[in-house]
């Protein structure tokens, strides 16, 4: 935005009015920036547009609906980044923005949409389903090559690492030494704060403190005065390395970075050239595979490094016709604008017929005289754009009365519940440890005390899962085994998740003779315990005798070797094998596998569906289930394409130099 502003700056004093709506800017200030004129250019994310079409309707409103009847151009930038439940909510939107343009008496055939994306598999078709212009393709301009000129980059990738945060920590510091700036990417905020706690230690054990000043860490619930901040320091010199989540994949105009250093597999081909696109832009940069060792798709991709490179990339995917998503944004639409009921098929797709007597039948929308659907209320604020609950928590600093950081309701339950210790970075670069001492869920704050700088405690919540079955979606399927009359039985059900945190342990690290040894100190089992629920698509497990039996036969056998290759002594990592049920084992295993192999086989991250094994009536069953309210299709495509995902799962177990299983297979990892 601000390059844009610069560039209008140069055109004659007030021929272009640009306004921007953001979170920050309050409502009377949205109001007036459409007065006496709209705005030439406007610059605002999908969530605030959902909400911004309901102003359709406002007494004071007339600016907005200019706007609308002459909308000519739309850009979306960052277009890959929409997909699963995301991009299912985005291209619902654009559809209510056509239908909002006609009904204000605009022209929607005649706009411009122009979408901007990093490497993608099939750019052309998400063009035509976000612009519903499907049945259009000779409207479509492909630019698939960028002319500008790239300096060149060089890529080192290493070998799977047993411990990258020692290496990071090294390859970080050497940079610092010769005064570099660089961007390293992890897989969680964890992992982030993790690597800026090993790298203090290393540097003041050196005496190179220093340098760990000029490292900041960078996560998407950090405060925006925060994040803008840490990149102002970053463009003066100040920070010299930035440790981040994918926050910093996209959407942001970074200074010119001479490295980058990838630990850890993102999850897609996309998301790793997305990644190392942030080094060498002007001047060549220098770029560092570093694949965790315990990681299985990390081992895949540093064993064969010519498959980052050489191939093709994912394609975005997304079902726009989702029914619970299409219900959401049919409803609102009727209460924007209004649909005309003639032209509801061509709006909203072949399914939003029957959508729409559904929701007539519940009362949420109704037909006129004139044949026109309308609703009522303000059904805007059940929609979750982004598939997860703007349902934030503010972290509140007790000595201070000031608020530092906001996290999602669901993380606030699981990571400063009271009693929990929570890690953050201050304005002066410090790593500050602080303890919770209270949740309060209706007024959406927690407040944190301050330890100063104790890294040697951290906490664990108790973890309880729970999968209601609501309703049957379609019909199960019968899949065959290589196991004589080994079957599975998949079914594709409407499930409630019910997340639950119970309690906590409280840990505390220690340093003997060099060996990290990690106690339980404390710990407490909540009264009322903090409650995630949400509905999605379920894909359910269960498998017959003969696999059961099989299962058994199997876990005898390995059983009797290990105790064999040990003295008849059974090793303390092997002990679950001896107390869990071999159906559990067996599926247990199973769904891990399959999880690793979800970026094989979609464009979707291990971490858009879940695993969860549990008895029901003495029976083990498996489900996969997705991690979004409304679903993201992860589940639905396991439940379509299982053979597929069960032969790139398979392939990521042999790929593990094991013989009968390890936790780089069974067990998943951030």
């Amino acid at each position: 935005m601000q390059k844009l502003e610069k560039i209008v700056s140069y055109f004659p004093k007030k021929s272009v009015k640009i306004g921007l709506i953001t979170g920050d800017i309050s409502q009377e200030k949205r109001i007036n920036l459409f007065i006496p004129n709209p705005p030439n250019i406007l610059g605002m994310s999908p969530d605030l547009l959902h909400y911004q079409l309901y102003k359709i309707r406002s007494r004071n409103g007339e600016g907005w609906r200019q706007f609308l009847r002459n909308l000519r151009y739309i850009v979306i930038d960052e277009s890959h980044t929409y997909i699963g439940a995301f991009g299912a909510h985005f291209a619902n939107l654009m559809r209510r923005l056509k239908i909002a343009i006609d009904r204000v008496g605009g022209n929607s055939e005649k706009l411009q949409f122009i979408f901007s994306s990093a490497t993608i598999g099939n750019p052309a078709e998400m063009a035509m389903r976000f612009s519903d212009r499907t049945n259009q393709p000779e409207r479509l301009h492909l630019i698939s090559k960028s002319g500008a000129d790239h300096p060149g980059r060089t890529i080192l990738c290493l070998q799977p690492s047993d411990i990258a945060n020692r290496d990071a920590c090294q390859i970080i510091l050497s940079w610092l030494r010769h005064d570099l700036s660089g961007i390293v990417f992890c897989n969680s905020r964890t992992a982030v704060k993790k690597l800026l706690l090993i790298i203090k230690q290393v540097a003041d054990k050196k005496g190179e403190g220093f340098l760990a000043d000029k490292v900041a860490i960078f996560y998407g619930s950090l405060r925006f005065d925060r994040r803008q901040d840490i990149l102002k320091k970053l463009q003066a010199g100040i920070i010299k390395v930035i440790l981040s989540t994918s926050a910093l994949e996209a959407g942001i105009d970074l200074p010119e970075l001479d490295c980058c250093l990838v630990r850890g597999y993102p999850g897609s081909l996309m998301s790793w050239w997305q990644r190392i696109g942030r080094a060498g832009r002007r001047n060549p940069g220098l770029v560092i595979f570093l694949p965790l060792a315990q990681n299985s798709l990390d081992n895949f991709y540093g064993k064969k490094p010519d498959l980052l490179l050489n191939c093709e990339v994912e394609s975005a995917t997304f079902n726009q016709n989702y029914p619970t998503i299409l219900g959401k944004h049919l409803e609102c639409s009727c209460v924007e604008s209004g649909v005309p009921l003639s032209k509801i098929t061509d709006c909203f797709g072949e399914v939003a017929g029957v959508i729409a007597d559904s929701l007539l039948e519940q009362g949420k929308i109704y037909l006129t005289q004139s044949y026109q659907l309308w609703g009522r209320g303000y059904p805007h604020r059940h929609i979750n754009i982004r598939g997860h609950a703007q349902n934030d928590v503010e972290l509140v600093n007790l000595n201070t009365g000031k608020s530092f950081e906001k996290m999602q309701m669901s993380l606030a339950h699981q990571e400063v519940f009271p009693g929990a210790i929570y890690f953050a970075q201050n304005y002066d670069g410090e790593l500050i440890t602080y303890r919770s001492e209270s949740l309060d869920l209706d007024r959406k704050q927690a407040f944190l005390k301050p330890l100063g700088k104790k890294y040697n405690l951290a906490s664990q919540p108790k973890i309880h899962l729970v999968v209601k079955e609501i309703d049957k979606l379609t019909e199960h399927k019968i899949i065959k085994t290589k196991i004589q009359d080994g079957r599975l039985r998949l079914s594709l059900i409407w499930g409630e998740i019910i997340f639950s945190v119970t309690g906590y342990k409280l840990l505390a690290t220690e340093y003997q003779k060099g060996v990290e040894i990690i106690r339980v100190t404390d710990g407490d089992n909540f009264e009322h315990p903090y409650q995630t629920q949400y509905q999605t698509p379920v894909a359910k497990v269960e498998i017959n005798s003969a696999i059961g039996n099989k299962l058994q036969e199997h876990m005898k056998q390995i059983k009797q070797k290990i105790k064999a290759d040990n003295n008849e002594i059974i090793p303390d990592n092997f002990q679950d094998l001896w107390s869990c049920n071999p159906d559990f084992i067996g599926l247990h295993s199973m769904g891990h596998q399959i999880r690793f192999a979800v970026p094989l086989v979609v464009l979707s991250s291990s971490q858009d569906v879940e695993w969860f094994v549990t008895k029901e009536a003495g029976q083990t069953i498996g489900y996969f289930f997705d991690t979004c309210d409304g679903g993201n299709g992860a589940s639905e495509a396991i439940f379509n394409q299982l053979l597929k995902f069960a032969e790139k799962a398979t392939a990521l177990a042999k790929n593990c130099d094991c013989e009968f299983g390890c936790p780089r297979c069974l067990t998943h990892h951030s």
